[in-house]
């Protein structure tokens, strides 16, 4: 029967005996041995822990956490041949929403995994500063969308789910601009230096609550979606999230797009970052890349 490894974070996943015996029972009906299971640490969030499965002769990989847990196993995973599934249990799952992955669906979620539904996405990857690369499948940014994950309370996320981003959001709002200078080979960024209030390199398109931030975003496209926000004042912010509400029927000059493979943008002051949902404190320079079609993911079929 074919191997399968379940890489998960204890603190988000609960009732750990009843999603083991159910995780084996249906392994069974799609010919797979009930699952090896794999705890991430804090130490370690689980880039370790996929290559750990992949030595063992998994040819299945389960992401079972949130974001970031399915990040760093997809670090390991890239360009391996072996398919990663996801079961969602964090805060944003934001990669499950533009898969349309349930979110709170347990067998359904099994069923996909083990089902034979792939797609090859695209992996981007992102250095802040000189700091270790890091692996990224939704957006990586800095300004807006970083400060918000970083104001956001652990507890009222917990307590409220992603409603909590709406309070945190709602600070973030308040601090001030930057100077942002992008940059890459390719035509569209022009290097000239823009104002700012958040700069985005967007894989996929759906955020928090099915708001639809690139509608043409695709995470096997072949590109990045990169972008740079820049209302002022109360009636920008309002004039630019209807832009982004009605989908970008109206359009807005306050929110420059560009395609982009490689790029890096430079800050005229320390940002905070941000890398799917998990803040990365400040950064004056944001380099981006891609690894096209790098990554197996079963979704639904």
């Amino acid at each position: 029967m074919k191997k399968v490894s379940v890489v998960y974070n204890p603190i988000k996943v609960p009732n750990l005996e009843e999603r083991v015996a159910v995780a084996a029972q249906l392994a069974g009906e799609f010919g797979y041995a009930a699952p090896d299971w794999i705890e991430t640490s804090v130490d370690d969030p689980g880039e370790a822990m996929g290559r750990q499965a992949l030595e063992s002769g998994a040819e299945l990989v389960i992401a079972m956490g949130g974001d970031g847990t399915v990040r760093y196993v997809a670090a390991a995973l890239k360009n391996q041949g072996v398919p990663m599934a996801i079961v969602p249990q964090g805060t944003g799952n934001l990669l499950a929403r533009n898969l349309d992955i349930p979110l709170t669906d347990y067998e359904a979620q099994l069923r996909i995994a083990y089902g034979n539904t792939e797609r090859t996405l695209d992996v981007g990857t992102v250095e802040f500063d000189d700091r270790k690369p890091e692996t990224f499948l939704v957006i990586a940014g800095a300004g807006l969308d970083a400060d918000t994950m970083a104001n956001t309370s652990d507890n009222l996320k917990k307590l409220v789910g992603w409603v909590a981003y709406v309070e945190g959001g709602a600070r973030a709002m308040l601090a001030r601009g930057f100077r942002v200078r992008v940059e890459n080979d390719e035509p569209g960024p022009d290097g000239h230096e823009h104002h700012a209030r958040s700069y985005m390199v967007c894989n996929c398109g759906i955020l928090q609550a099915g708001v639809v931030l690139v509608p043409e975003a695709e995470p096997d496209d072949g590109h990045m979606d990169t972008l740079v926000l820049s209302p002022r004042g109360p009636r920008g912010w309002a004039a630019l999230v209807t832009d982004i509400v009605t989908r970008h029927r109206r359009g807005h000059r306050q929110m420059r797009h560009w395609i982009t493979h490689e790029a890096t943008a430079s800050f005229n002051r320390e940002v905070e970052g941000q890398v799917d949902g998990d803040a990365m404190g400040p950064t004056r320079r944001m380099k981006t890349s891609m690894d096209t079609q790098s990554l197996l993911v079963r979704v639904p079929a």
